[in-house]
């Protein structure tokens, strides 16, 4: 069965690869633990759910159905790591043990995960000692034990700093065929053991002391510089049985081989199964319980039938040989069975109808439908009262992006009458824009513009039509990248006021614009002007509007918004909050 198969140290360093630069800084939303897995709940610009199970580290974009109350390994993670940011992540030395380093406010902790044995998940404080672990164990090496320093297993060989000399040093000290001691000395376990021999041209049975090390060397520089360049996954399928790898496998020969687009998607499909499986076992488990219970209660009903028959012909004899005191008893023993019996075919009929009705289908992981991403989230975008969305450039090359490719001849272009601001268009479809809209657009064109890090309070913004935005350069003029010439006549909005509002709505997402738009989409906002405070400190202060502006429910809603989804709408990464609704 697929979920026996356990990552080998080689595919932890890929993993570790391709993760790292997309987590490295990422907020911590929330952490769950099922079925001996960890899932760290991430975001970082997106959303992102790493599983660390015994056996394996991956993302996943299969959506689990979590326990509505957390184990209490889960409750203590997430007392110490919740909220806080992932500084770090990295594989120690070449083994099959990851680390992550947390930082939450001014305290230091580190997640340790080993992945060999039946694996473990071990939180350290800042000195490296063991605060808490989903397993405790001792070893006559080691011990796994509360506020004892951690200690890494004894090291095997790493491969990414091994030399000739020391692969000839162990092949020539260890005795065997050299595909077990490439396995075992090495870290390489079977499967990697055997595409190093069948790189380096050699017989796996051969004796460790007869290879050329030199080959090992290159057959191992060549995975290595192969896992670089790929980034890939592969499946590789021959009959009922399917290997996963991060390079291309020679060992296999010619078999069907499915390729994914990272080793980690690889991964996530290739061990959807063991989630699969677990869910069939425990309907099985729950299915088998329901049917013992409905044998016993038909069992008890056929008796107590049998027994009702049976009383009925005693009380009968009784009463032909003239014993009525006795023969009474019988009759009340007989209306009594009756009666239970009514009762017997009701749970019997509940039993039968809560059998029926196990659809555990629906619990099974479920693969999160990949949002495809909006031409204009490439782009600052915005949204007006009348449903507008609103497309601004964020440098020289989007400018020039943004009115080329993506501006229509409906649309409306903004401009603050400032040198070295956005172009802002309102996408209008062919609808008529109302003049409180495009009020709006002149607040956010203006507040994105060099005024705000000047430091105006107000600022001149005019729009135009598509067709009278040109590259065409009045003769020996020359228009610059991201610039372009306004024709015609201007129609030009005076003294717009700078400020953009930054909200939170019930659903616990952030609305960012003129203040018009996001007071009737939010349940709280912040203004933000231009000021000296640094983005991070005006995040952190629209948030503590909004914790006492909001309910408790919408306040752990906020609390999980990383400060990196507020920050982008500050205009120049700096700014002031002035007041809160």
């Amino acid at each position: 069965m697929q979920q026996n198969r356990a990552l080998a140290a080689l595919e932890i360093y890929a993993i570790v690869n391709e993760i790292e630069k997309d987590i490295t800084n990422a907020f911590v939303k929330k952490i769950y633990h099922l079925n001996g897995r960890i899932y760290l709940a991430l975001h970082r610009g997106k959303d992102f759910t790493l599983v660390i199970a015994p056996n394996r580290l991956h993302f996943t974009n299969y959506k689990e159905k979590f326990p509505t109350e957390p184990s209490n390994f889960a409750m203590f993670l997430r007392k110490h790591l919740d909220s806080s940011i992932l500084k770090e992540v990295r594989q120690h030395a070449f083994e099959r043990i990851v680390e992550f380093r947390f930082a939450r406010k001014d305290k230091e902790y580190f997640l340790i995960t080993e992945f060999f044995g039946a694996g473990n998940v071990l939180l350290l404080n800042s000195e490296r000692k063991i605060m808490g672990a989903l397993e405790l164990r001792e070893w006559k090496d080691r011990v796994i034990k509360r506020d004892m320093e951690y200690v890494h297993p004894p090291a095997s060989v790493n491969l990414k700093e091994i030399s000739e000399g020391k692969i000839q040093e162990i092949l020539h000290k260890e005795k065997g065929e050299v595909v077990r001691i490439l396995a075992r000395r090495f870290g390489l376990g079977g499967l990697y053991a055997e595409e190093v021999c069948a790189r380096a041209g050699i017989d796996k049975r051969l004796d460790s002391g007869k290879v050329d090390s030199r080959k090992i060397l290159s057959s191992i520089k060549e995975i290595f510089s192969e896992l670089s360049e790929l980034n890939k996954g592969f499946h590789y399928i021959k009959g009922s049985r399917t290997e996963i790898s991060p390079i291309k496998l020679k060992v296999l020969g010619e078999v069907e081989t499915k390729e994914f687009e990272s080793f980690n998607a690889a991964c996530d499909e290739f061990f959807i199964s063991e989630s699969m499986t677990e869910v069939n076992e425990r309907e099985q488990n729950i299915r088998d319980k329901i049917e013992r219970i409905l044998d016993g209660q038909q069992r008890r009903l056929r008796d107590t039938l049998q027994e009702i028959g049976e009383f009925k012909i005693k009380a009968e004899q009784l009463s032909i040989e003239g014993q009525f005191k006795d023969a009474s008893k019988h009759y009340e023993k007989l209306k009594k069975d009756k009666r239970k019996i009514e009762g017997m075919k009701k749970a019997i009929e509940r039993t039968e109808k809560k059998l029926g009705s196990i659809k555990f289908e629906e619990r099974l992981p479920v693969k999160k439908e990949k949002k495809e991403k909006q031409w204009f989230e490439k782009f600052r975008n915005f949204e007006t009262t009348q449903g507008f969305v609103v497309v601004c450039g964020k440098d020289a090359s989007t400018n020039d992006l943004l009115i080329k490719k993506y501006t229509s001849k409906e649309d409306i272009v903004f401009h603050a009458d400032i040198q070295g601001a956005p172009f802002c268009v309102i996408k209008t479809e062919g609808r008529k824009v109302s003049e409180n809209d495009l009020g709006e657009v002149a607040v956010i064109s203006a507040s994105y513009s060099k005024a705000w890090q000047r430091g105006l309070g107000v600022q001149d913004v005019y729009w135009v039509t598509p067709d009278q935005v040109s590259k065409k350069a009045p003769a020996g003029e020359f228009v610059a990248t991201g610039a372009f010439m306004i024709y015609g006549k201007k129609n030009i909005i005076r003294k717009v006021p700078l400020k953009i509002c930054i909200g939170i709505d019930k659903e616990g997402k952030v609305a960012a614009g003129a203040e018009t738009f996001v007071k009737n989409k939010s349940i709280a906002y912040a203004v933000v002007v231009p000021g000296d405070d640094k983005s991070k400190e005006v995040a952190e202060k629209v948030k503590v509007v909004w914790y006492k502006k909001v309910s408790k429910e919408t306040s752990e809603k906020a609390r999980a918004i990383p400060l990196d989804d507020i920050q982008k709408y500050v205009p120049s990464g700096k700014g002031r909050v002035i007041s809160g609704k």
